[in-house]
């Protein structure tokens, strides 16, 4: 077309600029609108993923939190001060007259269960204050391993030890993550760990060593692992990685390996200086990088891992692009609108157009409630509903991606703050009780209840559940057979599965206690492959559950399994220690309660004239001993109304497994009463401190000998071995024969004490009491 044309045709002229004057302000809006729509819903998509990022961060320090517990709990168990109390004391613990070396198999005992009930502990270790292991447990492959001997080193050079070692009593050291080393070599395969350590203190408040857990990093480190488009890293305060996609690039700063994530994300890096969190579009790759640091260690909130997970931007800003098409399409078709206006109605364009530019603007400026100019039957009437139309949807777009950003938020904050408490509860009853009021609670559902699969009958037991219903269901002890209903269903395929209709579900049966019930979602407790249990939650609404609720809800019920297995390994450990300790104590008690009926006498005396039977002697400090349970002093006087006459003496009483089987009494002729120390113990001052420790560790052996010569007698092979062992250790050993040990340690007592006599008695505490009672009685006559 000639520009003659529209100098001839007023028509065409009028229509040429009408055209451009309305096609200027639509594409405006449009532009304009569409950047304003992208930037929101650009910031909607980064809050999610940074909302993501964070949850990640959440449950990590959720899972790290239980150690911190655990080796307080550690370093507070009875046989780490009785170690402390026997090496201070020559080896034995002057409050329980426990061995060192008791000890130290108790404190085992503890560390034990612990590494094998976990699995989460590489080592666990107690060591003196001089840095060397004194008991160490190692886990590995699926197997607690006690190390003794040589395989116990000094570890006073290396950091852990140092820092744990000044802190105040209740304070916790954790450690850099790193490769694990042994014998100041890095472990292959290797191993990635992280040290969890206390101080321990003394009565006095005297440092006597730390307690020192070494968790294997692989059991968060795998945590982080996801499917899909996104990828995770993990760095350290240095930039180095700890979880990278390609492991070939972590622990550069173990390995000598240059791999850095301050060259790999130089510009997120750039933008999370001075503050926790960062998520947004890195100009030099066109990735969303969402960054959180992750601070380890509560009580120096300086220290931090980085927590990246990068994803490509074309997925997270996918509404953005659909929103694009449908900016492109609406303004094409206000550009068609127009030219067809602009040919058929000239004069009815200049009016409207202006009122619309104007709307535009406002629109443009933020202002969404802008009247629009009235709709005629015409074009621009078309014009104008399809610009209000496309206003609209951009809004409720908005809207609705703000809503759901938000909804989402909360969910996953209430599904970190639910599985953080989960750690520190370990009575099961009281365990699902919260987790069903905890959920009910954060998301509002109908119902929520738990079952638990008895593992004898297979049956699905309801546990606990909300509200009357759930009582009634309780006190009814509710059950369902595998693959019955939706819960069974659950428990046979060990997926997690939701109705938006239950009514649509075959074979369901509604139950009469809850006959609300419109929707309902189950997901599985899993520990490896077998299913504890079912978490069960029911809406009052039809399509009350998604794919988002089945996801996050999978994953509180991981939680849960964990908290349930945890708690009944709690309940059993207790069960199994009270009901061990107790069948020890029975079984001394019935071993030694009918002695006397054994041997040919259950007392020995030592005199100037040698040792002799004496079934009846006694020593009054002996009734002390046996009623304290404790080495007790008599000191007689020369008032024969307040005593026999005799001199100092003193008794300890022999136990075994915490049940006394006799006693030992000292006497020496010396000092009165009046010579006593003044410390409330008669008598004491007649005997010194080096005697006294050497009475106790040789009463701790004669029980022990007492024990094993009782053995003997029951089979030839012990009284061989018996003999044999005798040949090369003390006197007291010398015989297999219970006589002959009371006379052996009554003679070797006797003369190495230079006392002038040496009683010993077989007996149980009420035989030994009622005995000295008698002959008390039979003086006095």
């Amino acid at each position: 077309m000639s520009l003659s044309i529209f100098k001839k045709n007023l028509k065409a002229r009028l229509t040429a600029i009408l055209i451009l004057v309305a096609l200027v302000p639509l594409v405006a809006v449009a532009i304009i609108s569409y950047l304003q729509a992208r930037r929101a819903l650009e910031s909607a998509a980064l809050r999610e993923v940074a909302a993501s990022t964070q949850a990640a961060g959440q449950d990590i320090q959720t899972f790290l939190s239980q150690f911190e517990s655990d080796v307080l709990s550690l370093s507070q168990t009875p046989p780490i001060q009785g170690i402390i109390r026997a090496r201070a004391n020559n080896g034995l613990d002057p409050e329980t007259s426990n061995t060192y070396q008791t000890w130290v198999e108790q404190l085992n005992q503890t560390f034990v269960p612990m590494a094998e009930n976990k699995k989460l502990y590489q080592q666990i270790r107690y060591l003196n204050e001089a840095g060397q292991e004194m008991v160490r447990v190692d886990f590995k492959d699926g197997q607690a391993i006690i190390r003794s001997g040589n395989n116990l080193q000094d570890k006073s050079l290396r950091p852990y030890f140092g820092e744990t070692i000044q802190l105040p009593a209740g304070e916790i050291y954790i450690s850099e993550l790193n490769l694990n080393r042994e014998r100041g070599k890095i472990e292959t395969p290797h191993t990635p760990v992280l040290r969890y350590g206390t101080p321990i203190h003394d009565a006095e408040g005297k440092r006597k060593g730390i307690v020192i857990l070494n968790v294997y990093a692989g059991n968060f480190l795998d945590r982080l692992e996801t499917g899909g488009a996104a990828q995770v890293n993990l760095v350290s305060q240095e930039g180095y990685y700890l979880q990278h996609p390609d492991s070939n690039k972590e622990f550069g700063f173990d390995l000598g390996k240059p791999f850095n994530a301050e060259v790999d994300f130089t510009w997120a890096l750039s933008q999370v200086r001075d503050r926790d969190t960062f998520t947004g579009i890195d100009p030099t790759t066109s990735q969303v990088v969402s960054l959180d640091k992750i601070h380890f260690d509560p009580r120096r909130p300086e220290r931090y891992w980085l927590l990246i997970r990068t994803l490509p931007s074309e997925i997270v800003l996918a509404d953005i692009n659909t929103l694009g098409f449908i900016v492109t399409v609406l303004t094409g078709t206000g550009v068609a609108m127009v030219v067809a206006i602009a040919l058929w109605q000239v004069d009815a364009i200049t009016r409207p157009v202006s009122l619309l530019a104007e709307a535009s603007e406002k629109i443009a400026a933020g202002n969404w409630n802008v009247p629009l100019p009235p709709a005629s039957e015409d074009e621009i009437g078309q014009l104008v509903n399809s610009f209000d139309r496309m206003v609209n949807q951009i809004q409720d777009m908005f809207a609705r991606l703000d809503e759901q950003g938000k909804q989402r938020i909360r969910e996953l904050e209430a599904g970190a703050e639910i599985s953080r408490n989960l750690t520190t509860i370990l009575d099961l009853d009281e365990l699902l009780h919260h987790v069903v009021a905890s959920i009910q609670n954060a998301f509002g559902y109908y119902h929520v209840h738990i079952y638990l699969v008895n593992t004898y009958t297979g049956e699905l037991v309801m546990r606990e559940g909300t509200g009357e219903a759930g009582l009634q269901l309780k006190a009814q002890g509710h059950k369902l057979q595998p693959g019955q209903g939706i819960v069974g269903r659950v428990a046979g395929s060990r997926e997690g599965f939701f109705a938006e209709n239950v009514e649509e579900v075959p074979g369901f049966f509604r139950n009469p206690l809850l006959p609300k019930t419109r929707s309902e979602l189950a997901v599985p407790l899993h520990k490896g492959n077998a299913v504890l249990g079912v978490l069960d939650m029911q809406s009052d609404k039809i399509g009350g559950f998604s794919q988002t609720d089945l996801t996050l809800m999978q994953s509180i019920a991981d939680q849960v399994a964990v908290a349930v297995e945890n708690a009944r390994l709690f309940r059993d450990a207790r069960i199994a220690a009270a009901e061990a300790e107790e069948l020890s104590r029975r079984l001394t008690h019935e071993t030694w309660h009918d002695i006397g009926d054994k041997v040919e006498a259950t007392g020995y005396v030592f005199t100037k004239s040698g040792a002799a039977p004496a079934p009846t002697e006694w020593l009054p400090a002996m009734t002390r001993a046996v009623q304290q349970k404790r080495l007790a002093y008599y000191a007689g006087t020369d008032n024969a109304s307040d005593s026999d006459g005799r001199g100092i003496n003193l008794a300890v009483p022999l136990i075994l497994r915490g049940e006394i089987i006799g006693a030992i009494g000292i006497e020496r002729a010396g000092s009165s009463a009046q010579e006593t120390n003044g410390s409330g113990d008669e008598g004491r001052a007649g005997w010194s401190a080096d005697e006294l420790v050497t009475i106790q560790s040789v009463t701790e052996q004669v029980a022990l000998a007492l024990d094993a010569a009782r053995l003997a007698r029951n089979t030839e092979r012990a009284a061989w071995r018996d003999r044999m062992v005798s040949e090369s250790t003390a006197e007291v050993w010398s015989s297999a024969e219970i006589e002959a040990v009371m006379k052996a340690a009554v003679a070797q007592l006797g003369d190495k004490l230079r006392a002038s006599e040496v009683v010993i008695r077989l007996g149980t505490e009420a035989e030994l009491t009622r005995e000295q009672a008698e002959e008390i009685s039979n003086e006095q006559v």
